[in-house]
């Protein structure tokens, strides 16, 4: 766990680095020139231990952290917005999971912390699309997310009538806002138990493109 921690740590310094300019958003909150990363400046103002997972529930994926104050990386983020944020474009967000097997989903929690706007993120499970995200399957609005820079709590989206998986088919985990949200602005905390780069995918208003980059926090649950 150290091991993991400290490389993805000097990873994500060598990232912060390179960026020649950073753009001040919210107090604490800088900015990559793109827009596309967030940087929490100060430390943690809460931490908060995250309640036991339910242990009636299967897990379907998840990068989440079993220490209670490492659920996540709290100061480093991709960026989330609405496209009315002060930041001023659409940024939405998608990551995949494959169930090994047929399940239910019931539960998606993601490490997505807010700073600015609507305090209110849409969190819903689509379908896969020729390796993008598809269709909505179910989704969910989520208010009163944990301050982007803060750890250890997710946000939580439940699905009490669930949704049907197959095996080894893949699905897509969504962060997106609607006109309810549009002016949200936050950031979905990189993930600290695989520094790997995967795929994921991004929404700025024309459509989903996929991107390969550490991913951010994120687990699927079901029954």
């Amino acid at each position: 766990m150290k091991r993991t921690l400290l490389s993805l740590m000097l990873c994500l310094t060598v990232l912060a680095f390179a960026m020649t300019a950073m753009a001040a958003s919210k107090d604490g909150i800088v900015l990559s020139k793109d827009g596309r990363m967030a940087t929490a400046t100060k430390a943690p103002a809460k931490l908060e231990i995250e309640p036991s997972q339910d242990a009636s529930l299967t897990t379907i994926f998840s990068n989440i952290s079993r220490y209670p104050y490492a659920r996540y990386f709290c100061c480093y983020g991709w960026t989330l917005s609405g496209p009315d944020s002060g930041i001023g474009e659409q940024i939405w967000l998608a990551a995949p999971f494959t169930p090994t097997a047929n399940i239910t989903a019931t539960k998606v929690e993601v490490a997505a912390g807010w700073f600015g706007g609507t305090n209110e993120l849409v969190i819903s499970i689509a379908a896969d699309s020729s390796g993008l995200p598809g269709s909505t399957l179910a989704s969910k609005h989520v208010s009163n997310l944990f301050d982007f820079g803060d750890c250890c709590t997710l946000d939580v989206a439940h699905f009490p009538s669930g949704v049907a998986l197959t095996a080894n088919t893949q699905y897509w985990v969504v962060m997106s806002t609607d006109t309810s949200d549009d002016t949200f602005e936050g950031a979905w905390a990189i993930n600290t138990t695989d520094d790997r780069s995967y795929t994921f995918a991004v929404n700025e208003g024309s459509g989903w493109e996929t991107e390969n980059a550490f991913l951010g926090g994120y687990g699927v649950f079901g029954q």
